[in-house]
């Protein structure tokens, strides 16, 4: 199994990580995050849940709310990164790997976030396996 690039939610959404694929974020992640973003959008990567990045963490225990490490993001913050980055793409396709499989893992991502931000929810980005 590969590792891939998955959204979680606050509170939980039903069926919305399924929408996302995730490996091929996982595998053009580095390059998504060196593409320029405007003034006011944040990198892909500010996305991700700095608990992962703990040793002693493993994504099968819980950890508690109020984990300092634990940050949750606005859906709306998250979209302007997807279409900023979906926006560099359609113009330049070479900024990544496999750029149809790219676009359809943020399309994916895209929709996740849609749903959350219908629902009010927050979200963070996960590596797994």
């Amino acid at each position: 199994m590969s590792l891939v690039i998955l959204p979680s939610f606050q509170p939980q959404l039903a069926g919305a990580a399924d929408l996302v694929g995730g490996d091929a974020l996982f595998d053009a992640w580095d390059d998504l995050n060196q593409i320029p973003m405007p003034e006011d959008v944040q990198r892909l990567q500010d996305y991700r849940d700095a608990r992962s990045e703990l040793e002693a963490w493993s994504p099968e225990e819980k950890l508690p709310e109020d984990t300092p490490h634990e940050r949750w993001h606005t859906a709306e913050q998250g979209l302007a990164t997807l279409r900023a980055l979906k926006e560099h793409l359609a113009q330049d396709p070479n900024a990544v790997v496999f750029p149809d499989l790219v676009l359809q893992d943020l399309d994916g991502l895209e929709k996740a976030l849609e749903a959350a931000h219908r629902a009010g929810a927050k979200f963070h980005l996960n590596m797994m396996d």
